[in-house]
């Protein structure tokens, strides 16, 4: 049977994060044919989990979704985000059909639950029977029921780690707006350098070089996401491309030498 790929796509690939429901949609379709085009060799199965970008931020900030679900006018903002979601899911889910690539989306809001925004069960098996039937499951950030705070936000970058846990994936492969992890913002540094590989000979080094502040994760941000993503390889090995560039996502999801950052433990 083909190995089996969690692959993340960020929000930030997916959509305009500046422009509420805003959609990337040649970046979509770009992205659909690279993973049918690996889905329908057969030579890799795929779970495709997905960020919620500008369908789910800028609402869960208009809304004050971060803190939980307190009062009325949040729990119209949990409906609204949630549907908003399933926009975005649909929309990819029908690229996917164009590259004859049957995609189901699977909603954390029905499967999975939080207690103070820490995700603690996630029912795979529905996306356990997909890959089965043979259909491409679609998982994105999504709002969740929370047993502290009533609701609350379940990311991709949650989701992800745990389905390849649950499934026994072989390998993990997040696409992102950059080239990798790099040792400053390569968003607001021209001088920063990628780093190819990180592993348990190197974490102390790269983490000492990241430092505190302004250093980037897979997607630009903090340093704390390196040791998240470093715990996660453990389990499954992970691959860190830039989703824009065509070809860097469909040659990471074979297996491929590409650009960008792998993490070994």
């Amino acid at each position: 049977m083909a190995e089996l790929v969690v692959l993340k796509l960020g929000g930030s690939v997916l959509t305009d994060k500046k422009k509420a429901l805003t959609a990337n949609k040649k970046v979509i379709a770009r992205l659909a044919k690279e993973v049918g085009e690996v889905i329908n060799s057969a030579q890799v199965r795929v779970v495709v989990v997905h960020g919620a970008g500008s369908f789910g931020h800028i609402l869960a900030k208009k809304y004050g979704l971060q803190g939980g679900v307190h009062d009325a006018s949040q729990r119209i903002g949990f409906a609204e985000t949630h549907a908003a979601v399933t926009e975005l899911s649909q929309l990819i889910a029908r690229e996917f059909a164009k590259n004859n690539v049957p995609a189901i989306p699977v909603y954390p809001l029905l499967t999975a639950r939080q207690q103070n925004k820490k995700l603690v069960s996630f029912n795979h098996q529905v996306v356990k029977d997909l890959l089965f039937a043979g259909l491409t499951p679609i998982v994105p950030g999504d709002v969740v029921l929370d047993g502290a705070l009533a609701g609350s936000i379940c990311s991709g970058d949650a989701s992800a780690p745990w389905l390849a846990r649950a499934l026994e994936a072989k390998r993990m492969v997040f696409g992102v707006d950059v080239e990798g992890v790099c040792t400053t913002d390569p968003k607001k540094d021209r001088k920063a350098v990628l780093i190819p590989e990180i592993t348990s000979k190197n974490i102390n080094q790269v983490l000492a070089s990241l430092g505190g502040s302004s250093a980037p994760d897979v997607t630009g941000g903090m340093r704390g996401k390196i040791m998240e993503l470093a715990e996660q390889a453990k389990a499954t090995p992970i691959t860190i491309v830039n989703a824009l560039k065509p070809g860097r996502v469909r040659d990471a999801l074979l297996g491929k030498q590409v650009t960008g950052t792998r993490v070994l433990f």
